[in-house]
């Protein structure tokens, strides 16, 4: 199964920044190879070894990972970050213990591909929306393209934010 994603669990998307900060506060991390990315078997990105774990995550998903250090796990996030990647933060329902640090990609990634196939109105959002400097905009539409969600388009020589398709993940800045 890929991630930690059941009835006990819930998921956000989050700006790199928060995971940043949920590394930071962290004693132990560990990492696994993506079960997702191992899954599909045709992923456009060359690196499974993506998923972060803390102590809270569950003994099977510990079982495959390993202990890095705090800078180990910077470094991946700031190279899956690099790439576009889209991260989430997983969490259980119960406690709201933080239990997983995602990195995912839109080609392999299971919630994502939930989320595209059953409509992003259905999720979960963080809070978090992105925030554009429009004196900055050339229009290029660059960011209407990397967009997963849809959340961007440029109408009437004007860039557009629609917030209820925005999930905050700053992949488009």
């Amino acid at each position: 199964m890929c991630n930690e994603y059941n009835q006990d669990t819930m998921v956000l998307t989050v700006p790199p920044n928060i995971a940043i900060k949920v590394l930071e506060e962290s004693e132990d991390i560990f990492i696994r190879h993506c079960p997702c990315r191992l899954e599909t078997g045709n992923c456009k990105q060359n690196d499974t070894e993506i998923c972060l774990l803390f102590e809270n995550a569950s003994e099977e998903a510990l079982k495959n990972a390993k202990l890095v250090s705090k800078t180990q796990a910077l470094t991946k996030l700031e190279e899956a970050r690099n790439r576009g990647d889209i991260t989430h933060i997983f969490y259980k329902k119960d406690d709201k213990k933080i239990t997983e640090i995602c990195s995912c990609c839109d080609c392999c990634c299971s919630i994502l591909r939930k989320m595209k196939m059953n409509g992003f109105e259905n999720f979960k959002q963080s809070g978090y929306i992105v925030d554009t400097e429009p004196e900055k905009c050339t229009l290029c539409s660059e960011c209407v393209d990397i967009c997963f969600f849809g959340a961007r388009s440029i109408e009437h020589e004007k860039l557009i934010l629609n917030e209820n398709l925005c999930f905050g993940c700053e992949r488009c800045i």
